[in-house]
């Protein structure tokens, strides 16, 4: 739902320290953590009892506030894994309508609003060509307001999962996970020799990933509800990051190359550190503060980075670039075993 460097890389980190779990056999989860499970239950209840007995008409509403928490929190409860470690994401959209009355949305009309939900994502999910997939993150977002009609909006994020891997630690500075030598392609998802898999931005994509979202402490899961997306692109203050003391061509900056050469589509090793340290700045601390519109309660847990050329109508220009998404959500420490997890 829509909220000098060495210096900054000590307090990235700061800011990332687990927290520590709450010593209580009977009920790991923290205080917080069991509020929220319990109103996730209760809602759950209230959606099976509603689609058990399709009949009862006993008027029952939430506000549309509580109605978009409220659905996005149990999806992502039941079928989303953003704990899992991600070598590539890909992100499909899509809108459905809500009957609502005076700010209101009947239980009955929200567990048929359920429903199709799930039938929607599961098709978006499972249209996905992408290997050892899995469910990421939801973002329900109300839209506009027609008469008695809410659109709301669904942002999924599903990707490839590449298995739970040992904390990294954080770089020094300039100095990344980028070996001299290496080289990407900028935009093409093939680009020739001398890359692994995908291009620059799927490569970035995965290691700001891995190195900027911590690991849950053994035995616990970290799940995150009030989703908020931020996206970035060249029409949106496109140039947020510079390197302090470097010439900074027009190029380091966010894959952005007017009229291309074949070599300048390429990134190096330099350049893909320069981005790496980049993005990380860009998300901690120009998306997560752009207008105030990011509560402090939340927290970056997932970044898409999606590099393509520029097309407008019918023609495809030769500038590559490419925009960021970021995912920030209050994040809660939940005890394995403390919630029933279903796949798509």
């Amino acid at each position: 739902m829509t909220l000098a460097i060495a210096s900054v890389a000590v307090i990235m980190f700061a800011c990332k320290k687990e927290n520590e779990p709450v010593a209580n056999s009977a009920n790991p989860n923290p205080p917080e953590t069991q509020a929220v499970l319990e109103r996730v239950n209760a809602f759950k209840s209230r959606i099976e009892y509603y689609k058990a007995n399709p009949a009862v008409k006993d008027g029952e509403t939430e506000s549309i506030d509580d109605a978009i928490y409220d659905i996005e929190a149990l999806f992502n409860f039941t079928y989303a894994y953003p704990e899992l470690s991600y070598s590539r994401t890909v992100s499909y959209d899509t809108t459905l309508q809500l009957p609502v009355s005076n700010g209101r949305v009947l239980m009955t009309d929200l567990t048929l609003f359920y429903g199709r939900m799930y039938e929607a994502i599961s098709e978006l999910y499972h249209s996905a060509e992408l290997s050892d997939k899995q469910f990421l993150i939801l973002d329900v977002e109300a839209g506009e307001l027609h008469g008695n009609t809410l659109s709301v909006n669904l942002h999924t994020v599903q990707g490839s999962v590449r298995g739970i891997q040992p904390p990294v630690e954080p770089p020094v500075q300039w100095m990344g996970p980028f070996e001299e030598g290496e080289r990407w392609h900028a935009c093409k998802e093939n680009g020739g020799p001398n890359h692994e898999e995908g291009n620059a931005a799927t490569k970035l994509t995965y290691w700001i990933n891995q190195l900027a979202v911590p690991q849950a402490p053994n035995g616990y899961s970290y799940v995150y509800t009030n989703i908020i997306k931020k996206t970035s692109s060249k029409d949106a203050n496109f140039y947020p990051f510079s390197r302090p003391g470097f010439s900074v061509p027009d190029s380091y900056c966010e894959f952005y190359v007017n009229h291309p050469t074949t070599e300048e589509e390429w990134l190096n090793s330099e350049q893909l550190n320069f981005h790496y340290w980049g993005e990380r700045y860009h998300i901690f601390n120009y998306l997560a503060n752009e207008n105030g519109v990011i509560p402090s309660t939340h927290v970056f847990f997932n970044v898409e980075i999606i590099a393509y050329s520029t097309v407008r109508g019918n023609n495809v220009y030769d500038e590559i670039w490419h925009k960021t998404t970021a995912s920030y959500g209050v994040q809660l420490l939940v005890g394995q075993g403390s919630i029933i997890k279903a796949e798509l």
